[in-house]
């Protein structure tokens, strides 16, 4: 009898083991057409698991079967994956809203995770400022996305994140669409190599009227990505902020491109509203306008605005602007505007054809930069003014020309070694500012290592430690000290590439690989001529030209983009001369330059009538 008792509870036992693997494992579903798509999302829902749905190659319309949207619904904590077949990219498994519905609803009312991966969603349409691509509505879930596309979406963002999710982007694109951000994270938001570009927040008067790239209500980290041509208007007051990125929280940009942002009001590339301030490092924030809508409006901030501290180390800061218009006769930050308590900290970075402008004049508050703080080996070029100080400031080993500073006598203002533009010409080699030859700026620095680098940052010791490790090396990622100093600017003249230990991760669709173009034709053009460039590795997606001349640069509008051929408008706003071409791919990789002649048009008269 006990033998028997003993037989019966190992197996009961094993019964109970089994039903906790079962229940432990996620499901999987393979789906080939929308019934399946939609049985598949129900059946998840509700099964107790973590589940993937994996989507076979085709299109699948939100209209095919009269239904209308993807929806998902649950209450439990369990991640939901949507993804392709292996093998497959976003150009083989598409979910389209046929422009009348939103794409993929997902609700969970627990912490979850919602991931999609090796998916293009496309043409949805939502009312509102929520999602017409992807929106989640869990009150602590989040979405991941990856080698993905989210495009053309309009009636909201491409991807909706409410209450305190977070949103992950990773070798993904969002562009193109319309009427929210491009991504709304209501908590954090991170993008890693890949590319926020076209999206148009209209703002509709709404609180989502912030934010024309990215709206986090957390912090935003990009890094190695392109932030390039969003717009932000709203005519709400303190709405419209914020062309490339919106943060309630910190900012960090690293080895990114934020360009060509436009904003109604503050922060035309970045806006950071939080305490915890905007971190640059090796990164490009260039031609971004905080003055798109007019109106009666101050203006702050064309590259950089934060209500906290700015730092910005090994990076080019050019051609913003800040605008303010009637009656106002000044913008403040042309380039960079801080208004918090953690002040200024700018190194070893360029800051060039900034500019502030009011109604009735073009001398503001700091074309290059406002606030106060430490300005250390820099190069200050071509700004309409190069720093208005908002308070006691450190001006150490820059290239300035001392009459370009502001507001001087309000503080106390030390400055020290630095080298007026009459002590040479600074021998620029290209539209990146990296120095040539005989150049004024070179070994010219204050060395990191010195007791008297370290003193400017005696009241923060974590900002002197991240500030000396960017400095191990350059915008280019090469060594300094490569003379017997540091170099002014982003660049160190002559270095030679850091050693470095190189982690290889492996992608099912994406390849990360230099682009090279090999011709350009015509060489020679003038505005809206369309020019056809030639070369490998642009990757299928689309990513941006430049035309480059004296560190201006301007985004041209691309007309069709392949892999090996790209055809664009020659932009607007170009003065004759030799500009240089580079493209820029979806994948955060950058071309060779190529010369391109900008002849000055000449006007024909077609036609008279009396």
């Amino acid at each position: 009898m006990r033998k028997v008792k003993s037989v019966l509870v190992l197996y009961v036992g094993i019964i109970l083991v089994l039903l906790f693997i079962s229940n432990s494992f996620a499901a999987t579903f393979n789906v080939k057409n929308i019934s399946e798509f939609r049985q598949a999302l129900e059946n998840a829902a509700v099964n107790g698991e973590d589940d993937t749905i994996i989507l076979d190659a085709g299109t699948y319309k939100t209209t095919d079967d009269g239904i209308g949207t993807f929806k998902f619904s649950d209450t439990e904590a369990y991640n939901l994956t949507i993804k392709a077949k292996d093998g497959l990219t976003y150009n083989d498994v598409i979910l389209d809203g046929g422009n009348i519905h939103q794409v993929l609803n997902y609700i969970n009312t627990k912490a979850a995770t919602f991931t999609i991966d090796s998916i293009t969603v496309k043409n949805g349409k939502a009312s509102g400022y929520r999602s017409g691509g992807i929106y989640s509505g869990g009150y602590s879930s989040s979405i991941t996305v990856t080698n993905s596309t989210i495009s053309g979406n309009s009636g909201g963002s491409g991807i909706y994140s409410g209450g305190d999710g977070s949103v992950t982007v990773t070798n993904s694109i969002i562009s193109e669409n319309s009427g929210g951000s491009g991504i709304y994270g209501g908590n954090s938001v991170t993008i890693t190599n890949s590319t926020i570009s076209g999206n148009t927040n209209n703002g509709d008067k709404s609180y989502n009227g912030k934010g024309g790239g990215i709206y986090s209500g957390g912090g935003v980290t990009v890094t190695n990505s392109i932030i390039s041509g969003n717009t932000v208007q709203d005519y709400y007051i303190d709405n419209g902020n914020g062309g490339g990125i919106y943060s309630g929280g910190s900012v960090t940009v690293t080895n990114s491109i934020i360009s060509e942002n436009r904003a109604y009001d503050d922060g035309g590339g970045i806006y950071g509203g939080g305490d915890g301030g905007v971190t640059v490092t090796n990164s490009i924030i260039s031609g971004n306008d905080a003055s798109f809508g007019g109106g009666y409006n101050v203006n702050d901030g064309g590259g950089i605005y934060s209500g906290g501290g700015v730092t910005v180390t090994n990076s080019i800061i050019s051609e913003n602007r800040a605008y303010s218009s009637y009656p106002f006769d000044y913008g403040y930050g042309g380039g960079i505007y801080s208004g918090g308590d953690g002040g200024v900290t700018v190194t070893n970075s360029i800051i060039s054809g900034n500019t502030d402008n009011g109604y009735y004049s073009y001398n503001g508050h700091g074309g290059g930069i406002y606030g106060k703080g430490n300005f250390i080996n820099n190069i200050f070029a071509d700004n309409s003014s190069d720093i208005y100080f908002g308070g006691n400031s450190n001006v150490y080993n820059n290239y300035i020309d001392y009459t370009n500073l502001l507001n001087e006598s309000s503080y106390v203002i030390i400055k020290k070694d630095n080298i007026q533009p009459s002590a040479g010409n600074l021998n620029f080699t290209d539209s990146d500012f990296r120095l040539g030859a005989g150049s004024v700026a070179i070994d010219k620095g204050l060395d990191p290592n010195s007791d008297i680098f370290k003193g400017l940052f005696t009241t923060d010791s974590n900002l002197l430690a991240k500030v000396l490790n960017s400095l191990q090396s350059d915008k280019d990622g090469n060594q300094r000290i490569a003379g017997i100093a540091i170099d002014l600017g982003a660049y160190e003249y002559g270095s030679i590439p850091t050693t470095t230990t190189t982690t290889t991760t492996t992608s099912t669709t994406t390849t990360s690989t230099d682009a090279e173009i090999s011709g350009i034709s015509p060489t020679k053009g003038t505005y809206a001529d369309e020019i056809t460039i030639s070369g490998i590795d642009f990757c299928g997606e689309e990513g941006i030209v430049y035309f480059a001349r004296l560190g201006t640069k301007k985004m041209a509008d691309v007309e069709s983009w392949n892999d090996d051929e790209i055809v664009v408008s020659v932009p607007w706003e170009l003065k004759q001369g030799i500009y240089k071409v580079k493209v820029a791919t979806a994948l955060g990789n950058e071309s060779n330059q190529i010369p391109f002649k900008f002849l000055k048009p000449i006007p024909h008269i077609t036609g008279l009538s009396i």
